[in-house]
């Protein structure tokens, strides 16, 4: 056995336990970051199903409350499509106050009706709980905006990259080529569970 061999197979086996390792902590944390994503976009959908369900109840109050109720439901609506999103994509929308005053003006609305029939009370019941559901979405949604990954993960995350591929460099390996064409391909497969882990990790950004 040459000197050269001798390396190869001590090398080999650094990069199979640092393989190991690395492969299990960052196949956890990219199932992690994708349930994020999941979790994420069922929050985006029960927030507008609460708000068109809200929307139907409300239909049953008498004028002129039925009116205002749905001027604030679709007021509070054109700001999430219009403002709230659009800041998310930059990881802002937590900060907006917009939203909160529209429904605190539907809240105090809604807390002033009376019922005067038995079905009235029971339809006034029916909206209390959707707009406590709406709340609860919407509470959720925005929690969602800072639910990534830490800067200690993120930097273990980049270390371990920058570990695993510069002991690819350590192989003996004659031929350049071959030896950059592994590299390279260790890197593009890191790069894509990288990139699979940003894309995931905040769910409204970007």
């Amino acid at each position: 056995m040459t000197y050269g061999e001798g390396i190869n197979d001590a090398i080999s086996g650094t990069v199979q336990a640092i393989g190991v390792f690395y492969g299990i902590t960052v196949g956890l944390i990219a199932v992690g970051v994708w349930n994020t994503n999941s979790t994420g976009s069922d929050v985006a959908s029960r927030e507008a199903s609460a708000i068109r369900v809200l929307y139907r109840d409300v239909g049953g109050y008498p004028a002129p409350v039925r009116d205002e109720l749905r001027a604030r439901l679709r007021e509070f609506t054109v700001f999430i499509i219009e403002k709230a999103w659009p800041a998310q994509r930059v990881g802002n929308g937590q900060f907006l106050k917009e939203g909160t005053q529209v429904l605190d003006d539907f809240e105090s609305r809604l807390f002033a009706f009376e019922p005067s029939t038995q079905g009235q009370t029971a339809l006034h019941g029916e909206v209390l709980a959707a707009y406590n559901r709406l709340l609860e979405y919407r509470r959720l949604r925005i929690e969602a905006l800072d639910s990534g990954l830490s800067d200690v993960m993120w930097g273990i995350i980049w270390a371990g990259a920058a570990i695993s591929i510069g002991v690819a460099y350590l192989f003996k390996i004659d031929d350049p080529r071959l030896h950059a064409l592994l590299i390279g391909l260790m890197a593009g497969f890191l790069a894509l569970v990288l990139l699979m882990i940003t894309i995931n990790d905040r769910p409204f950004f970007g």
